[in-house]
């Protein structure tokens, strides 16, 4: 929702912006296709920009779980690595993770570039163009989530993590025990 309230309509803006100032006019009567130069980037952008920040977020999410599990409750750290590659299954996890960002990258990217490109070329037009990219986007964001879901790809997601690994029992059992 971040990416679609701040980058997506930001892109919408620019580019219904660019409609209501003529700049895209201007580039159609020099022979310059305004799609090509103008919408695609913005699109192509909005589709790698999102596979790269879901990485920043993973590892700052793994480091996190690192730092909580290991340094301040005192977990062994062969156990956490342990517990996590038994936990974690690639192609549903990290895989599902990146397809969904990617697929969410290129709905916003395609939402924001649409609503900027076909804006009225009013003040009106670049404020509803900017809304409408929120509000389409968020709208769109649970689309690749909910089929995810439904095709099964996280269907190990509802059964309980056993073994020697299991985050809720670690910090109910530091939670109970009482202090040494």
């Amino acid at each position: 929702l971040l990416v679609a309230g701040r980058a997506g309509s930001a892109t919408a803006a620019g580019i219904a912006s660019m409609v209501t100032t003529e700049q895209l006019d201007g580039l159609r009567m020099m022979s310059i296709r305004p799609m090509q130069i103008v919408v695609a980037p913005k699109a192509l952008g909005m589709t790698l920009l999102l596979p790269m920040l879901t990485a920043i977020f993973v590892l700052f999410g793994l480091g996190g779980g690192w730092f909580v599990g290991v340094e301040l409750m005192g977990m062994d750290p062969g156990a956490f690595l342990g517990g996590l590659r038994d936990s974690i299954r690639f192609a549903d996890d990290i895989g599902a993770c990146f397809l969904k960002a990617l697929l969410f990258g290129a709905l916003t990217g395609l939402i924001a570039t649409f609503q900027g490109y076909t804006a009225a070329a009013t003040a009106e037009g670049v404020s509803k163009a900017t809304t409408s990219t929120v509000v389409f986007s968020s709208v769109a964001d649970p689309v690749p989530a909910v089929h995810a879901y439904a095709s099964g790809s996280y269907e190990h997601a509802s059964k309980p993590v056993t073994g020697t690994f299991s985050p809720v029992l670690m910090v109910a059992a530091a939670s109970a025990a009482p202090a040494a």
